[in-house]
Formats: structure tokens, sequence, C-alpha cells
């Protein structure tokens, strides 16, 4: 994942649930509970179980994206300027994220509304 992203629980989750978990895997969600990026997740992982623990890691992430725990964030310093919350499965490849300098491509259909305060980007495809 692109270090553009802030990775966050979208809403903030009780880690006394996880206590059986590896330390690394505690210290992850933790992290996921203040809002980082995957790079400082990679980090912790790799100095509390070694590298070897990365590829469940990225299942982990993958599975909590998928049910729609994990929200990605785009910031400028401390402003939030856009929010992802997936509302279908979604699995990270991340291969295809662009570089910061390029722009994004929507699907034709997609379409935008808003509730309440917040704006949806919503797509058939």
């Amino acid at each position: 994942m692109s270090d553009l992203f802030t990775l966050q629980f979208k809403e903030y989750v009780d880690l006394d649930e996880f206590s059986d978990c590896c330390l690394g895997l505690q210290q992850v969600l933790c992290a996921l509970n203040e809002g980082t990026k995957e790079s400082e997740l990679r980090q912790i992982i790799v100095e509390t179980e070694g590298a070897d623990y990365l590829p469940q890691l990225e299942q982990h992430l993958n599975y909590l994206t998928g049910i729609g725990q994990v929200c990605y964030l785009i910031r400028q310093g401390e402003t939030e300027l856009a929010r992802l919350i997936p509302c279908s499965t979604f699995e990270y490849h991340p291969e295809f994220y662009t570089p910061q300098n390029e722009q994004y491509v929507i699907s034709r259909f997609a379409y935008c509304h808003r509730e309440d305060s917040t704006f949806f980007w919503r797509s058939a495809l």
C-alpha cells in the first residue's frame, strides 16, 4: 500500500478481544486505532515477529478491509482530504496504486452522493 494512504479502523476497536494474538499483531491493531502508514505497520511486524510474518500481516489487512473495518485516509499534514471506506469486498494489490504525482481515474459509471456532511463515490464496477 502506498504511503500516500493512512490506514485506520473505521470505528475504535477494543483490543481486549485480541489478547490471544501475537504481540506484533496487537501493536498493529493498536496503531490502526490511531491511524498509521503501511510502512509503519510493516516495521512493527519486522521488529516484533520478523520479516517472515509479513505475508500474514497482508492477509489480516486484506481481511479487515474486506469486511469494511479498515478505511483509507488521504491527508495533507493533519487535514483529512478524503476517506475511502470499502462498502464491499476489496482485495489489496499494491502494484495497482499510483504514485503521488499521478491522477486517479474512476469509472464513468461512478456517481457521487451526499449523506449528511460526507460525500460518497459509488460505482457498480
